[in-house]
């Protein structure tokens, strides 16, 4: 275990291959200028409430990484393996770069500029934005879950050309869901308010819950949504593109 106490200061930290650090304390106050975990290396806790400084690039494997209330990360960028990463109320991260694994992302704090899950060897199993708002996600690689949970606003999801999404879950707000050409997501379940959803690409299951609300849909000429039901508010539903099923059980405004 390696503590960092009591507003002091370590200029730099190499976790160097095939060598492990259990545990990692950044306390309140405190900081770490340049952190560097090797290509083989591993770190079982790292638990920032203080500041890394310079952006921290994970080469190595990290179990359990916790960004506590009034941690700062300039940037992270996750280029190995991290099983955990959990960004509490009131921390900060200014940009999060996922190039390769990361099992469980939960974010209740700040990610400035958003996350990027970036290249199609970039996986994050569940990803879950809670208590916050979360200004954008873009996706090239793959997420299994995606839930937005309430009290929460995602501004701009973008999935992009050859990336997947397996579930969207909103449970609050999203303002801006872009599926771009060649993109696919499997299913999309709205419980809270949606305000553009715009398909370019695949969606096969989009379900509009009850007391749901979806101002603007729009399935673009090329595109295919499979099967779209609504259970609540739909003020515009364009389709340019090939829509299968359309279940319709309360209020469609506008079908063009």
């Amino acid at each position: 275990t390696l503590n960092n106490n009591a507003s002091s200061t370590i200029t730099s930290i190499t976790n160097n291959a095939n060598a492990t650090i259990d545990t990692l304390e950044n306390t309140t106050g405190s900081t770490i200028t340049t952190l560097t975990n090797m290509q083989n290396a591993t770190i079982n806790n790292l638990n920032n409430s203080g500041t890394i400084t310079n952006d921290f690039t994970n080469s190595g494997s990290i179990t359990n990484l916790t960004n506590k209330s009034s941690g700062q990360f300039k940037g992270l960028t996750n280029s190995d393996s991290i099983t955990s990463l959990d960004n509490q109320a009131n921390a900060t991260i200014e940009t999060l770069t996922n190039n390769q694994t990361i099992t469980t992302l939960t974010n209740s704090g700040t990610i400035t500029n958003g996350i990027t899950n970036s290249g199609q060897n970039a996986t994050i199993t569940t990803l879950t934005n809670t208590n916050t708002t979360l200004s954008s996600l873009t996706n090239s690689g793959t997420i299994t879950t995606l839930n937005n949970n309430a009290s929460s606003t995602i501004t701009s999801i973008t999935n992009n050309a050859n990336a997947k999404i397996d579930n969207v879950n909103n449970n609050a707000i999203i303002t801006t869901l872009s599926n771009t050409t060649n993109g696919t997501i499997d299913n999309v379940s709205n419980s809270g308010t949606f305000t553009t959803l715009d398909n370019q690409g695949t969606l096969t299951t989009l379900t509009n819950n009850a007391n749901a609300t979806l101002t603007t849909l729009t399935n673009q000429q090329n595109a295919t949504l499979t099967t779209l039901t609504n259970n609540g508010n739909i003020t515009n539903l364009t389709n340019s593109g090939t829509l299968t099923t359309l279940n319709n059980n309360q209020h469609i405004h506008t079908y063009t």
